[in-house]
């Protein structure tokens, strides 16, 4: 690789921010709206609140924040609130990421709170209504029935909006903290209460404890646990499960300080990789830091199988059961570690460190990414651990300019290969200054002006330097938007540089040259004028064969899109298609020509409805069918995905009062003769869950006092196992009364007996009508006795 190629790929390196998005220039956003009351007047005196939602690396989680103060309505019930449009420099100066979506929030005593959602990339306008408020109550309890309190319990709200194609869409609002108005306690009796939750709402809840699990009654597959109004709620909270272990630098065999770990529940894999499962309630992040010996200890967890990440090897399938803690060791080698510094000598804060991967450039090798770039913390410490040598270090320190679009720059690289573990400290200086200025015309090949686009400037550096010491980078990034397509930046030191120009707003359209090295002298302005070709957009079409659109608007899992996946000369990219299922993509004639001689694939992709971060193909889409005119557009017909709803369990309907079902589709021991005229107690369990073996095993232990007490027992076990495992495990304990199971289709079945959750108890009178259900096994003497 020739050096000027080797330095433009570092510039890529760099900069690579610039194609994560295809967002227009930054802008102010407006929200304004007014509160409403149930017949439309305007409520003065409400608080209204605006909040933003964020994701914080590492965790997984996202979270909210305020976004401005909390404004009192008037008699108008007007609000508004600011802010402004996604901008690639977010990405640098924070170590959270803005995610572009919040809420609009109003409260008033004696009504129900209010929300509406903001999609934060437009001017919207809002209307809030503050209806009766409805109650939400229960009581949390732990696994022995005891009540708990002072509990946590923080209520998320969920409301339905328009059906869009397959699937019926649904807001939520996360009540997570500071949205205190959706923040409750427990107490002494282990009771909590929600007086403010709309009346078409349904809630799920998210609650933790000293002691306990941080659990969610939120399932994907069985939608909210609760509506408003609901009084009986209950909600077991298991013991917590911990993980406690080390993390070991395996090479120097000592534990490493310093380290962010950050466990997440996992529930599938896709190939070989394991997905993750992101907490409901997006409020729990299970993370801690390693100490100074490298020990680590993270509570909290509910029973289940773990995955733990970090800038460590990914670790899975890390067993936690309730009340006990499980121990594991993370071992590591390579690791690199140090602290960066100003010109003041004092430390830096989120500065980016990255690690590389060293081939010998003489040998054909080249410069890629090794690892995820590192922050450093509020100690201006960074660490990395398994990078797994030869690699090299370096960081970048980035400062906004002022009334300027855009920041300038340092980078540091201490110019040698590492193997094993290192300390790599580093120290910028202070931000030279100078006389020269840069200026030009970016403009198409019909010499019209590109309105939108960026220049990056960066020193030359002899990135083959490996003899020791530091190499020093310095340069600056701006963004244009004006309408002439010119640009002009000053105050630069002289010197040699490479220049940059590029559209990070729309870079699927243009095709911008790579320029020239710049030398830049004292007190002088260098020109550089920049020709793009501009690419022709094509459309094409892809419908289901009755004619309606291959088109995803409400997702049956969060961010799922159709797409269409388009060759390049990078490989390939993803393009949407639209409600009406156009999509466009650009070429230039020639790229169009090798595309076709290359016999490359446009392939369709298509979601799936039940594993999340999967697509599927649903066929190609011929490169001789694209249009430049959009009517004239080819189009593709395929044939339309089966969807069948899954049965919502939480919708089941009571059976109390009714007659018990029959055990169709259900395989069990029983004589009809021995339960004629006797009290019946039905348990509806999963034996691979805790909850489900303790409610078996205690009424196992009362099956002879229920006997005598003319009450018969049966256990149907609700989820398909092996019958072998379940005849073992029966008669490891015990357990003297009939256990069935269901054959198949375990949710139709549930949903005929009115199961909504496991374990479940029914309860009927010697008529075989059903006189209790839903209870704990610690009530069941009452339910007898009433």
């Amino acid at each position: 690789m020739r050096r000027k190629e080797i330095a433009l790929t570092f510039l890529g390196l760099l900069l690579f921010f610039t194609n994560r998005s295809s967002a227009s220039p930054l802008k102010e956003i407006t929200c304004k709206g007014k509160v409403l009351d149930s017949q439309r007047r305007p409520v003065a005196g409400a608080k209204v609140a605006a909040y933003e939602m964020f994701s914080k690396d590492g965790v997984g989680n996202v979270f909210l924040r305020p976004l401005g103060d909390t404004v009192t309505t008037g008699s108008d019930g007007g609000f508004i609130f600011k802010t402004e449009s996604e901008s690639f420099l977010k990405y640098f100066f924070s170590s959270s990421d803005k995610l572009m979506y919040g809420y609009i929030v109003a409260v008033k005593d004696g009504y129900s709170l209010g929300w509406s959602a903001w999609d934060m990339s437009e001017d919207v306008e809002a209307e809030i209504e503050l209806g009766w408020p409805q109650c939400l109550e229960g009581t949390i309890v732990d696994e022995a029935g005891k009540l708990v309190a002072s509990a946590e319990v923080r209520a998320v709200l969920y409301r339905k909006t328009e059906s869009v194609g397959f699937i019926n869409d649904t807001e939520w609002l996360p009540g997570i903290g500071p949205l205190e108005s959706l923040a409750a306690k427990t107490d002494s009796e282990g009771r909590f209460e929600f007086n403010n939750i709309p009346e078409d709402s349904s809630v799920d809840l998210f609650i933790r404890a000293e002691g306990k699990a941080a659990i969610t009654t939120y399932q994907s597959e069985l939608g909210p646990s609760f509506k408003a109004g609901q009084t009986n709620v209950r909600v077991v909270l298991p013991d917590e499960g911990c993980i406690e272990g080390r993390i070991i630098d395996t090479g120097k065999n000592e534990g490493i300080a310093g380290v962010e770990i950050t466990a997440m529940p996992r529930i599938s894999s896709v190939g070989a990789i394991t997905v993750p499962r992101f907490s409901a309630a997006f409020y729990q992040p299970f993370v801690c830091v390693s100490e100074d010996d490298g020990s680590f200890a993270i509570g909290g967890f509910p029973e289940g199988q773990y995955c733990l990440r970090g800038n460590f090897p990914f670790h899975d399938n890390i067993g936690v059961e309730s009340g006990k803690t499980s121990d594991f060791i993370i071992e590591c080698s390579d690791v690199v570690h140090g602290h960066v510094t100003g010109p003041d000598g004092k430390q830096v804060v989120d500065a980016e460190v990255q690690i590389r991967q060293y081939q010998d450039l003489k040998a054909g090798g080249s410069w890629r990414i090794r690892t995820g770039n590192v922050r450093t913390d509020k100690s201006g410490r960074y660490i990395h651990t398994d990078i797994g040598g030869p690699y090299t270090v370096g960081a970048i320190y980035r400062e906004k300019v002022p009334s300027e679009e855009g920041y300038r720059f340092q980078y540091i690289r201490w110019n040698e290969a590492f193997n094993g573990s290192r300390q790599v400290d580093f120290q910028f200086n202070s931000f030279p200054e100078g006389t020269a200025n840069l200026s030009g015309r970016v403009a198409d090949q019909n010499s019209e002006a590109i309105e939108n686009f960026a220049v990056s400037i960066q020193t030359k550096v002899d990135w083959n330097d490996y003899s020791g010491g530091y190499l020093f980078n310095h340069g600056c990034f701006r963004l244009f938007d004006k309408a002439d397509g010119k640009y002009e930046i000053g105050d630069l030191p002289a010197g040699t540089y490479h220049v940059s120009i590029y559209n990070p707003y729309d870079s699927k359209r243009y095709n911008f040259p790579r320029l020239d090295e710049l030398v830049l002298e004292k007190g002088k302005t260098a020109t550089v004028t920049c020709n793009v070709i501009k690419k022709d957009v094509y459309y094409g079409r892809i419908l289901f064969e009755d004619g309606s659109a291959v088109f995803v608007d409400s997702p049956p899992w969060q961010g799922a899109k159709s797409h269409v996946s388009v060759p390049s000369e990078y490989g390939s990219s993803s393009v949407s298609i639209d409600k009406d299922g156009y999509f466009e993509v650009f070429f230039t004639n020639e790229e169009l020509e090798k595309a076709r001689d290359g016999e490359s694939e446009m392939r369709i992709y298509y979601p799936s409805f039940t594993e999340e971060l999967v697509s599927y193909t649903l066929g190609t889409f011929p490169l001789e069918l694209l249009s430049k005119d959009k009517k004239e557009a080819g189009v593709v017909k395929l044939p339309k995905p089966t969807y069948t709803p899954s049965i919502n369990l939480k919708n089941a309907p009571s059976l109390k009062q009714k007659l018990l079902p029959g055990f169709d589709g259900i395989t069990i021991n029983v004589d009809a003769a021995h339960y004629k005229d006797r009290i019946m107690l039905v348990c509806f369990f999963d034996m691979q869950q805790r909850p489900s073996r303790n409610c078996i095993l205690q009424l196992s232990k009362r099956a002879q006092e229920l006997e005598t007490q003319d009450i018969a027992v049966i256990a149907i076990q609700a989820s398909k196992i092996e019958k072998r495992t379940l005849d073992d495990w029966v008669k490891e304990n015990k357990i003297s009364y009939p256990i069935g199971m269901i054959e198949s289709a375990s949710e139709k079945t549930r949903f005929a007996w009115g199961v909504k959750s496991l374990p479940w108890l029914i309860l009927a009178d010697k008529r075989h009508i059903i006189i209790s259900e839903g209870f704990a096994v610690s009530e069941l003497d009452s339910r007898i006795m009433n």
